[in-house]
């Protein structure tokens, strides 16, 4: 049984993901490029970028890719996986090493976080085994399974969802601050 479990409402996360990218905008706009702040701030930019295109990429009614969904889906239900499932994961990960010429890296591995850590989308209604899952998430956009992973990450944190990540906490503290200037 997963840690803590999300139900999300994938056009509220894109409203999300654009507001903070337009406040991310905002304060970029204000700062010049020879601050040391400034890339960290641009890559945090780039980073909402990717992960709205994952989000969009669900939202979206005309898939033209060869994905394993064809229409838009507005839920998805992730859940962090408990220590004995995340083991599970990293042992596949290194079970898929053996006999490879090549180490699986992190895209492998966000792959099969992704698989292990959706209990409900379009993309894994039909399968019946872990292996049928992993399959199916391969074959998902890069946007997407960054997105996914990142949101597992945020479940995976310790305190029933109590206690916010700390990029919730910045985003919160830079509303704030928004608001009193």
């Amino acid at each position: 049984m997963p840690l803590d479990t999300a139900t999300i409402d994938l056009e509220a996360e894109r409203d999300q993901l654009l507001e903070a990218r337009e406040e991310l905008a905002e304060q970029l706009a204000w700062i010049e490029p020879s601050n040391p702040a400034y890339d960290s701030l641009e890559d945090q930019g780039k980073r909402i970028d990717n992960r709205l295109q994952g989000v969009e990429w669900a939202l979206d009614d005309e898939k033209d890719d060869e994905t394993p969904v064809d229409e838009a889906f507005d839920t998805v239900t992730l859940a962090a996986p408990t220590g004995g499932e995340f083991g599970k994961v990293e042992d596949r990960i290194a079970d898929s090493r053996v006999g490879a010429d090549v180490e699986p890296g992190q895209g492998a591995g966000r792959v099969y976080m992704v698989a292990q850590g959706t209990v409900e989308a379009p993309y894994v209604d039909d399968a019946e085994t872990f292996e049928a899952k992993l399959s199916a998430t391969a074959q998902l956009p890069v946007p997407y399974l960054k997105w996914a992973n990142d949101r597992i990450n945020e479940l995976m944190s310790v305190g029933n969802g109590e206690r916010r990540s700390f990029g919730a906490l910045v985003a919160a503290k830079r509303r704030e601050r928004s608001t009193e200037s």
